[in-house]
């Protein structure tokens, strides 16, 4: 599962949002447009229906409130816990 790596985007959002203050501080969820004190919820299926009556299985990494967020590792070698100083 992505989860089970710690280099997923989803790793990533949960390095920042499991740390209990930052979805109760006041000035980030200003920032962000969205409630203090909200649960994040990791690897959110919305279950979007298509037109021919499926529904798609598209996840997002993360939802927070009504703010759907979707993170992307770019950084060369990050995987290593090398980042390039390009």
């Amino acid at each position: 599962m992505e989860l089970d790596c710690a280099n997923s985007s989803d790793a990533l959002l949960m390095n920042i949002f499991c740390y209990r203050r930052s979805v109760a501080n006041n000035r980030l969820t200003a920032m962000l447009g969205i409630p203090s004190g909200l649960t994040p919820e990791f690897g959110f299926r919305p279950g979007v229906p298509l037109r021919d009556g499926k529904v798609d299985r598209t996840e997002i990494d993360m939802k927070l409130g009504d703010l759907l967020v979707e993170a992307k590792l770019t950084e060369t070698r990050f995987s290593n816990g090398a980042l390039s100083k390009d």
